[in-house]
């Protein structure tokens, strides 16, 4: 052992012997005379005092819990308000041209395909309008037609609602006119979450 620490032990423990206390003795009651300060002075308090810190720390606990509740749900709700609107974009891209693109042949059978993309009343508006006029005019003159969406942008949109404004361009090919003839178009859709896909809902020039 080195001589000099043991000429300290031996010196602290004279000091403790003659009533001084030692460093180490020092030490070693700090933290017990910081808790007995402590335990003095929340004893020092009333109990209604006591129970109104305590209600007041409790009722600042709950309100911060809540808060963070709050900001995680609505965090939660933008986020999924901004996919929303992006998946309808995208399903509006997609939806559109098969919508509006049909060939002279088997035209009945291309449209019946069609109407399970569609949902509400717009279903049945459109079912009859490509009964009454676009399958029969398609077969009697030859009409064909290919739609392509040339922009995209959202208008407005909810978790399960959306307005979408497409630039679409039409290349048609008749009896009538043999050269392809193209034209362009804005068209407002609206769509409808069904499940987990979209549905058309609207569809109008604008």
């Amino acid at each position: 052992m080195n001589t000099e620490t043991s000429d300290q032990d031996t010196r602290e423990t004279k000091n403790g012997e003659n009533g001084a206390p030692s460093r180490r003795q020092r030490l070693l009651a700090a933290p017990h005379t910081g808790f007995g300060r402590l335990a003095a002075r929340t004893g020092a308090l009333s109990p209604t005092r006591l129970r109104g810190t305590l209600a007041a720390v409790i009722c600042a606990a709950v309100l911060a819990v809540g808060f963070l509740g709050y900001s995680v749900v609505k965090s939660i709700d933008t986020t999924g308000t901004r996919d929303a609107g992006q998946e309808s974009v995208a399903a509006a891209k997609k939806l559109v041209p098969t919508l509006l693109s049909y060939r002279a042949e088997n035209v009945k059978a291309q449209f019946s395909a069609k109407y399970d993309l569609l949902t509400g009343d717009f279903r049945n508006e459109f079912e009859k309008l490509a009964t009454s006029t676009i399958i029969p005019g398609a077969t009697e003159r030859k009409v064909s037609t290919e739609a392509e969406v040339v922009e995209a942008g959202l208008i407005s949109n909810s978790a399960d609602r959306a307005d979408v404004l497409l630039f679409v361009n039409q290349k048609t090919t008749s009896s009538d006119s043999p050269d392809a003839t193209l034209d362009g178009s804005r068209v407002k859709v609206s769509l409808t979450k069904i499940g987990s896909g979209w549905k058309v809902s609207g569809l109008r020039p604008v």
